[in-house]
């Protein structure tokens, strides 16, 4: 049975480049507070690593792809926490249920 990392691995394998970084949001490029829930992911806080590689992948011309299993409602929020964080993003995918979805920018 495949796990949510493998997933998530064949999936950034399939959209990866010589010139873009695919990360997840949730407990990668942010934390993921369980108190407030998705509804509420605006509010969670970025984690600084994984911020501060995106930033310097963006200012060196190399794309940003997010691919997370946050549910398509979560999208106009995430949107929201990636301007707020200054996070250029060149794709967004998310899934919903079993199919992955391409969010155009």
């Amino acid at each position: 049975m495949e796990t949510r990392t493998d997933t998530f691995v064949r999936y950034s394998n399939a959209v990866t480049s010589d010139r873009c970084v695919v990360f997840d949001m949730d407990d990668t490029l942010c934390t993921y507070d369980k108190s407030l829930r998705l509804a509420k992911c605006d509010q969670f806080e970025p984690r600084a690593t994984e911020h501060a590689v995106a930033l310097a992948a963006a200012a060196n011309g190399i794309d940003v792809v997010i691919a997370t299993a946050r549910p398509c409602w979560t999208v106009p929020k995430t949107f929201q926490w990636l301007e707020r964080h200054n996070v250029p993003v060149s794709r967004l995918y998310v899934k919903n249920r079993k199919n992955w979805h391409h969010i155009c920018l």
